[in-house]
């Protein structure tokens, strides 16, 4: 057995879009319209080149500016702003998916959820505060939601607020969340609580 990298890299195919003169009209030219093959109209980049971008930043945590010096090296020099630009335009064509993933994980007989401190950065300031990144869970989906607060709103705008039975931690932000189900805390919580009361 032999085991070879292939580089992966940018296949650039140059269309020549004929430019043509209308018969019945003389001053009219007519130009030939390229393959509709990219998310946005008169794009360059096609599907594949966005889900490459996307999957490199999330999955194989590659910030963009690190993909430009890549496609530099590749013979492609790309400004980040470029691929940040496709980053969220990507983000906008799924927003339906997530969408639906949000509404399954809401209608879900038991869901857990959980809430984590992010460092953001606050433009112009020139330093970081703290944001929170959401999670909920269920058999099928799990969804994230950032927020830059953890108030009760931000719990709402993920779960709503009719989970049927939700394991969450003490925070209060979740109890209007399951205003018309059951509220219970995990098993970590609840021995923590035992634990400090021996130690007392």
């Amino acid at each position: 057995m032999r085991v070879r990298h292939v580089r992966s890299h940018l296949l650039v195919t140059r269309y020549v879009l004929p430019k043509l003169q209308h018969k019945e009209q003389p001053n009219v030219i007519v130009c030939a319209k390229a393959p509709d093959t990219t998310p946005r109209e008169g794009g360059r980049y096609e599907s594949s080149v966005y889900a490459q971008v996307v999957t490199a930043r999330v999955l194989d945590n590659m910030p963009l500016n690190r993909q430009a010096k890549a496609w530099t090296r590749d013979g492609y020099p790309t400004a980040v702003s470029v691929l940040l630009g496709m980053f969220h335009h990507a983000a906008f064509l799924l927003a339906p998916i997530y969408d639906r993933l949000v509404k399954e994980l809401q209608a879900a007989e038991y869901v857990c959820a959980d809430e984590t401190p992010q460092p953001m950065l606050s433009p112009g300031k020139g330093k970081t505060h703290r944001g929170w990144m959401w999670m909920g869970l269920c058999d099928a989906v799990i969804a994230y939601r950032f927020d830059e607060s953890r108030s009760a709103e931000a719990v709402r705008k993920l779960l709503g607020t009719r989970v049927k039975n939700l394991m969450v931690d003490g925070y209060s932000g979740y109890s209007n969340a399951a205003i018309d189900g059951g509220r219970a805390a995990c098993w970590a919580h609840a021995r923590r609580g035992i634990y400090e009361l021996r130690e007392d």
